[in-house]
């Protein structure tokens, strides 16, 4: 939304399918172990590039790591900074005075939330300045100073979107893709003090779940005659500790998911989106999908090709 407020219009993306069963040997894939590492690549690079190219897998976590994912919309970050790539996933066993943690700062919390409604596209398409009054109120809740408000979509690839089901009858649901804002930032500061940054990272975490709900009570408060639920809410910028094994496992731009939990995958703001259920097969990946919003070349690149 974000990027579109120039025209002040919908953009009415489609749901393409219901639920489709997901499984890795859907897609076309490589598996190989390199010096005791599994890596399980969908994306678009070699393996070998992909763990030699700067911005993508850093080079110390193979021969480390226990699994290194890379999903299909896989694209580098930042060359300079020590972090997985987004569409990245990673488990291992941490070594003694390793700070992992520096792996994990970039936009906490970041996730996707989807709102289920009782609206039809007729019904929507038919009151477009309500859609409107979304925006106006959106714009008006956007941060001015150093802290982020409660509310706002914020930069980048963030929006918020009204989709279509091909499926159901034209049902309407609107999505929410945003995060912590300027609130990860607090995170770095806490990188040497370990319990300090897992209670500060939740915190943020918890944040960012709150934004996504205060924009979709915006939504509710304008769209007062509809029934709206929460469809989902699923972080895909994050870490876990298995504290019986120890295991840590870091997801960037991938979602956790179990056997048929349901996950969405939008993809370009004019493209289609998707609902998956997951099956058992999703544990051969770290019980992770991708979040669907990558991108091939950066946004720098990109604005110099437009």
């Amino acid at each position: 939304m974000s990027d579109r407020s120039e025209h002040l219009q919908p953009t009415v993306d489609i749901i393409a399918q219901r639920f489709p069963e997901y499984a890795p040997d859907s897609l076309p894939y490589v598996e190989q172990t390199i010096s005791g590492t599994r890596i399980v690549n969908f994306s678009p690079y070699a393996i070998e590039q992909a763990i030699s190219s700067p911005g993508l897998v850093p080079t110390e976590l193979i021969g480390r790591a226990n699994n290194i994912v890379l999903l299909p919309d896989m694209n580098p970050g930042k060359p300079k900074e020590r972090r997985i790539p987004t569409g990245c996933v990673v488990d291992f066993n941490p070594h003694n005075g390793d700070n992992w943690r520096e792996l994990c700062v970039s936009d906490v919390g970041c996730g996707m939330l989807v709102i289920e409604t009782d609206l039809d596209y007729l019904s929507f398409s038919e009151n477009l300045p309500l859609w409107d009054e979304v925006l106006s109120r959106l714009v008006a809740n956007k941060s001015t100073g150093t802290k982020a408000n409660k509310g706002e979509l914020g930069r980048g690839n963030h929006f918020l979107d009204a989709a279509t089901s091909l499926t159901e009858n034209g049902k309407v649901y609107f999505i929410i893709h945003t995060g912590s804002r300027d609130e990860s930032d607090e995170v770095k500061e806490c990188l040497n003090s370990p319990d300090e940054f897992d209670q500060k990272y939740q915190e943020i975490t918890t944040w960012a779940k709150d934004n996504r709900a205060a924009i979709a009570n915006i939504i509710a408060s304008v769209y007062r005659g509809a029934h709206l639920s929460t469809g989902f809410d699923r972080t895909h910028n994050g870490y876990e500790i298995d504290r019986t094994t120890g295991i840590i496992t870091i997801r960037k731009g991938a979602v956790k998911i179990m056997a048929n939990e349901v996950t969405i995958i939008p993809s370009s703001m004019t493209g289609n989106m998707v609902f998956l259920r997951a099956t058992g097969k999703i544990s051969q990946i770290c019980h992770s999908l991708s979040h669907g919003t990558g991108r091939a070349i950066s946004r720098s690149e990109a604005s110099t090709q437009t």
